[in-house]
């Protein structure tokens, strides 16, 4: 449900820019063609289900803070992405998913 209505959110800002989100222990999309800057920050570690995934194709900056132990992480369709900030990540169940 959670995950439903941050989607739905998310489609409701045709326009958005910048988006921080904090606190995150499940799986997470991103799917913003006009996202320029984008911040992740979990505080729970080993969540061993979810992950994100990430579709923003105006994407330049993006900073992912604690992530332990998730599924996966794929950032895809990102052409614009100059900086990119990885900070206290790893055991990634499929590492083969961490695509960038």
């Amino acid at each position: 449900m959670m995950q439903r209505s941050f989607r739905n959110l998310l489609r409701g800002c045709p326009s958005l820019e910048d988006l921080v989100v904090i606190g995150t222990n499940d799986a997470l999309t991103i799917v913003v063609p006009s996202l320029q800057r984008l911040t992740i920050k979990s505080y729970w570690p080993n969540l061993r289900k979810g992950g994100y995934l990430i579709n923003a194709l105006s994407l330049m900056y993006l900073s992912i803070k604690v992530v332990h132990g998730c599924e996966f992480g794929v950032i895809e369709d990102a052409p614009k992405l100059v900086d990119a900030k990885l900070i206290d990540i790893y055991d990634i169940t499929n590492e083969k998913s961490l695509v960038f």
